[in-house]
């Protein structure tokens, strides 16, 4: 009998040290705020620059070219793990790194999917 306890323990210890790790979650007030973006380079898509920007309930992309400001403003949700808006389909952002200066996440919608990096400036 203590055997066959034994046994069990070592197999509940094994399986529950084997299983994934679950994936870290974030807090959505570490989103806050402007973050520029390095990555892809906003050049590749002719703009100057380009920046994020998170407040509670609202996503901002807003890029300048030759001066001139273009900005989308989108309600958005946030999971913990990825932030998400509508764009005509749904585009779901998996965060891959958030701190205080740095930004990292994956754009993925319809099929494909692009990395971004962004430092935050505000």
């Amino acid at each position: 009998m203590k055997k066959t306890v034994l046994i069990l323990l070592t197999l509940v210890f094994a399986i529950a040290a084997c299983e994934k790790e679950d994936e870290k979650t974030y807090d959505q007030t570490d989103l806050y705020g402007t973050w520029k973006q390095i990555t892809p380079y906003p050049a590749e898509e002719d703009h100057d620059s380009a920046f994020h920007i998170f407040t509670e309930t609202e996503y901002e992309i807003k890029t300048y070219s030759n001066g001139y400001p273009t900005s989308f403003t989108f309600e958005y949700t946030f999971d913990g793990k990825s932030f998400k808006y509508n764009l005509g389909v749904d585009i779901t952002n998996k965060i891959n790194t958030l701190t205080s200066t740095k930004l990292d996440f994956t754009m993925s919608a319809m099929g494909t999917s692009e990395n971004y990096s962004c430092t935050k400036v505000e």
